[in-house]
């Protein structure tokens, strides 16, 4: 969910994806301000390097009948640009089965949304247009769970490290690391029917 380089540079981003192959053969990223940065004329060349080695900014996958949507808040930041917004409209007209939603961002957009107190890296106080993009969900027609996942938090001791608030049929969660304590990633795990799920933070 983005972050995944203090500086963009190609060799920087090829040695992540060499060390998450232990792991997994696919990497997909949520861009950050670090990879990818806002869309002025400073961060132009960190775009560039982003989308040589990782070929998208923004994308969606298929799982058993649950879609993942990994989403670029860094272009604008706090913001998902239109284009995002239609690409996700037209996936889930295409996608009339669905039991899970999930949405992936690097930025905590939805942070006006939940009632607990958060503090993530960058505060996103201001308008921006998460009420649009939770507006294409709502109504889409779609019933499914909808989990919004965000990870810009815990770079400083005051800032909140694991974060989750559930409102009816959808979740809002923040992991992050950055200051070496607590510092925590998520593992998702689907069943084999793609109908059972379970999401554990690891600690490290």
């Amino acid at each position: 969910a983005g972050d995944i380089v203090r500086e963009a540079r190609v060799e920087n981003f090829l040695q992540v994806k060499n060390e998450f192959a232990n792991f997994s053969k696919m990497l997909i990223v949520a861009p950050g301000n670090h990879d990818y940065g806002s869309n002025i004329s400073g961060s132009k060349e960190n775009q560039k390097v982003f989308l040589k080695v990782f070929k998208k900014s923004f994308q969606s996958i298929k799982y058993k009948d649950n879609i993942f949507f990994i989403l670029d808040t860094a272009t604008n930041p706090g913001n998902v640009t239109a284009e995002q917004i239609n690409y996700i409209k037209e996936e889930l007209k295409r996608s009339s089965i669905l039991n899970n939603i999930f949405i992936i961002t690097h930025h905590v957009i939805w942070n006006n949304f939940v009632k607990k107190p958060l503090e993530p890296n960058l505060p996103i106080l201001l308008e921006n247009n998460f009420n649009e993009l939770f507006s294409t969900f709502k109504n889409s027609g779609i019933r499914s769970n909808i989990y919004f996942i965000a990870s810009d938090i815990a770079v400083s001791q005051t800032h909140t490290k694991l974060f989750c608030e559930k409102k009816n049929n959808i979740y809002f969660i923040a992991t992050g690391m950055g200051n070496g304590r607590l510092d925590n990633y998520l593992k998702l795990m689907i069943s084999e029917d793609g109908k059972a799920l379970s999401i554990e933070p690891v600690f490290f």
